[in-house]
This record gives structure tokens, C-alpha cells and sequence, in this order.
């Protein structure tokens, strides 16, 4: 059994129909069609088609009878439908059948007017979000963004997947024109590269294993007296209703914690990075402080204050291979509370 991703662009329907046929050829065959598709292996020779409904506007008929009579056109061929991926419709039958398909006309002119226009659409989003996404890959070093294998993928994918993108639909770009030549009956280079599209979709299944990935790598376990709670800060705490606290781990990071609790004043987030060296753990404080933004800090003993208004109400520092980031609602430095959670035994 074969799975493939098989959402293939309208430009590539041509690609998709010889990719169907190549793997009949392998006794490989499908029941149906969609984004995913199903190969089993039957030993069957079928012949696939691949084709786009395009309706004539001026006919006196709607849309909807056009392509009814147009699927049966294929299904008086010997052809049966077997579903559609986006606009591309896909037949198979037992033998090959001399059909004329979408009239060449309609093609021509919804590759001119439809394809054009989104394709230069699509380039110019695949260029705004590489744009946005890329710079933020190196930017931000927070340490949330690598707790599990799968955050890692999800925070590195942007380097893959926007040029990707950009060259996947830069190629649809060229296919079209391509097309649209062959259609005009103008000599055409009819070679189509598989690349971008192979790239592309490695990508997607790159994103979903990420998050797969992510959601697999996290715990919940049970409270321990080694997690710091509000209770230890001398407020009012309630573990009965937050008794458990969330842990991965990954292959930067030995073992992430996160812990979060609040009454009806207070809050507090906790979270604790463990590191295989201090050193590890002090260039993990530098990229946490430049990757957040807070106007106001102060250095106490292997890390700082941190605050954006008038009280300093988030604590980050370096202990036994560990950072430690602390964030309340309250004043640390009222009553040096600050020193209750650096001497907390984590």
C-alpha cells in the first residue's frame, strides 16, 4: 500500500494523470481520490484521465448540468469517476478511450484569465510570508520554542517551507504559461519539473509530524514539592486545584517544565529549562532576554529582574543547569520575595 499527498495545482493536472498511470503500470491503483490518496497493489493495468471542468458562459444550460454531462461523456467512454483533488476531476477505466475531454478553447481561456491572476497572487503571498515567518527563525531563541522534538521542527519549518512555497508557485507560474502556449497551438518546452511540488508537499507533512510530534512529546504528572506554587511565595495557594504540572523534554533541552497557578489576586507561570551545562543554561538566559522585550531589568545573582511597568513582577536566572523564569503579579521585590525563589530547592 501507497500513500500519497495528492494535492496537485490545476496547472499540473497533466503531472498528476501520468503520476496516476506510472503507478498503475506498478500494479498500483486507487479507488478514489483526494488530498490524500490510497494505492493498494492489485496487479491492474487501468488508464487514468485527469481533467478540469471549465463551463461556457454563454451556453443555455447552468453550471451544474454542464458538468453533468460532461462526467457522462467520460462514463460513455468507459470511464468512471472516481473523485476529484481541488478542480482536478480523475477517471479510470479497464482500456485507454480515444476522448476529447474539456474542450481546448475553455482550457485556454481559464488558464488566461483564472490561473494568471492567482498565480500572481499566490507568489506575491508565499514572498509576504517568507517576509514575516524567516527572520522570526532566528530572532526568537525563546527556550518555549524548542521543549519538544516537535516544537523544533515547527520553529525551523519557515526555512523550508516559504521558499518552498515560493518556488512551487513560481513553478505553477511557468506551467501555465507553458500551457497556455500548447493550448495556442505555439511550440512549447513540455518538460515539467516534480521538484517543487515533491518539496512542497514534504513540508506539509514536515508541519503536521511537528505537531503530531509536540503533542505526543508532552506530560502531565502530578505536583511535586519541587515545583515552586504561590503557597511558597507565603500567598494564598490552592493545590487541590492545580496539582499538576507539564514536562518534555527534547534534543536541546534535557527537561522543560511548566507550571501555572492563580487565586483570586494572584498568578503565577513558572518554568523551568534544564540544560547538560551551566553554560548551556547562560547562553539558554541571553537568548530568552533578546528574545523578549522588557524595558526595565535588574542583574541580581546569576540573573535578573525583569519588568515592563512599575513593578518588577518576572524573575530569570541560571541554577544547577537549570533557567529558571518566574512570572507573577506580584512586587519581587516587596520583602525581597525574589530571594524566596532563588533559594527555592528545584
Amino acid at each position: 500500500m501507497k500513500l500519497r499527498l495528492t494535492n496537485y495545482d490545476t496547472s499540473e493536472y497533466k503531472q498528476f494523470e501520468d503520476m496516476l498511470n506510472n503507478l498503475s503500470k506498478s500494479g498500483y491503483n486507487c479507488k478514489s481520490v483526494d488530498m490524500f490518496t490510497v494505492f493498494k497493489k492489485d496487479e491492474q493495468r487501468l488508464y487514468y484521465r485527469a481533467d478540469i471542468f471549465v463551463p461556457q458562459k454563454k451556453s443555455s444550460k447552468n453550471n451544474r448540468e454542464q458538468r453533468d454531462q460532461w462526467l457522462l461523456n467520460y462514463v460513455n467512454h468507459g470511464y468512471e469517476f472516481i473523485g476529484k483533488s481541488r478542480k482536478i476531476y480523475v477517471f479510470k477505466a479497464a482500456q485507454a478511450a480515444n476522448i476529447k475531454g474539456t474542450d481546448q478553447a475553455l482550457l485556454l481561456t481559464y488558464f488566461k484569465r483564472n490561473k494568471t491572476i492567482s498565480n500572481i497572487i499566490f507568489i506575491f503571498v508565499a514572498m509576504l510570508l517568507s517576509f514575516l515567518l524567516i527572520p522570526g527563525v532566528f530572532a526568537n531563541q525563546n527556550p518555549m520554542e524548542f521543549i519538544t522534538n516537535g516544537s523544533i521542527i515547527l520553529h525551523y519549518i519557515p526555512l523550508l517551507f516559504c521558499p518552498a512555497l515560493l518556488i512551487r508557485f513560481f513553478n505553477h507560474h511557468l506551467t501555465t504559461e507553458k500551457i497556455k502556449l500548447t493550448l495556442s497551438n505555439k511550440k512549447a518546452n513540455n518538460k515539467i519539473s516534480k521538484y517543487p511540488f515533491i518539496i512542497s508537499n514534504w513540508s506539509i507533512v514536515l508541519i503536521i509530524a511537528g505537531f503530531s510530534i509536540d503533542f505526543i512529546g508532552r506530560e502531565t504528572l502530578p505536583l511535586n514539592d519541587r515545583i515552586i506554587t504561590l503557597s511558597a511565595l507565603g500567598l494564598s495557594s490552592n493545590n487541590d486545584e492545580y496539582n499538576t504540572f507539564n514536562k518534555s523534554s527534547s534534543l536541546m533541552i534535557k527537561e522543560a517544565i511548566s507550571y501555572n497557578e492563580e487565586n483570586d489576586n494572584d498568578a503565577l507561570i513558572v518554568n523551568y529549562y534544564y540544560y547538560n551545562s551551566e553554560k548551556k543554561a547562560k547562553n539558554a538566559l541571553n537568548d530568552y532576554l533578546n528574545s523578549v522585550n522588557f524595558k526595565n531589568k535588574k542583574q541580581i545573582t546569576n540573573g535578573y529582574l525583569l519588568s515592563n511597568d512599575s513593578i518588577y513582577n518576572c524573575i530569570a536566572f541560571v541554577k544547577n543547569k537549570r533557567l529558571i523564569i518566574v512570572q507573577t503579579t506580584v512586587d519581587l521585590l516587596e520583602n525581597n520575595t525574589y530571594q524566596k525563589i532563588t533559594s527555592f530547592n528545584y
